[in-house]
């Protein structure tokens, strides 16, 4: 399940301020064979964040990562700055 925490690409969310930054989050997903699941690189980051007691993540991105161990494997990594709103 995906904590309820705001997460954007942009740099800002309208009518709020950032407080606090609290550092960039990350978060990853490995799959052989099967479709591509942003939700769950999501979910990982959004987990992390959740831990530092975020109010959002700004600034996320997703990329994919093509695994060099495994032949066949491929990811979703996301990324995002996670902070607090006043």
């Amino acid at each position: 399940m995906m904590p309820k925490i705001i997460c954007t690409t942009t740099h800002e969310i309208a009518g709020r301020q950032v407080k606090t930054t609290l550092g960039v989050v990350m978060g990853e997903y490995y799959f052989h064979g099967e479709v591509a699941n942003y939700e769950r690189a999501l979910t990982t980051m959004l987990n992390e964040a959740e831990l530092l007691e975020a109010d959002a993540v700004i600034d996320v991105r997703l990329s994919p990562v093509v695994s060099k161990v495994s032949e066949g494997v491929t990811g979703i990594f996301s990324y995002g700055t996670a902070v607090k709103l006043a």
